[in-house]
């Protein structure tokens, strides 16, 4: 809306976490992981809830070991491949 990324301010307000299960966003990466951070930090909704916030982060930890298994490409070929296809 009017410019506005609305997942990175779900983020930023503490109403969704940023998924990494499936990847970064090659374009937002930075953004989202401050917003999560800021969100964090002031123990925003979900955030404010701590057996909410380890179980997500527990799950946080797996999904990266996963997504490296099954998803070999680093970040860079993802960006190289982004640039390529023009996005």
């Amino acid at each position: 809306m009017d410019g506005v990324n609305f997942n990175l301010e779900l983020v930023r307000q503490g109403l969704s976490p940023y998924y990494t299960k499936y990847g970064l966003s090659a374009k937002y990466d930075k953004e989202f992981r401050e917003a999560e951070k800021y969100a964090r930090k002031h123990q925003l909704n979900v955030w404010g809830d701590s057996e909410l916030s380890k179980k997500y982060l527990r799950l946080k930890s797996k999904w990266g070991q996963h997504r490296s298994e099954c998803f070999p490409l680093t970040r860079h070929h993802t960006d190289k491949r982004m640039e390529i296809h023009g996005q």
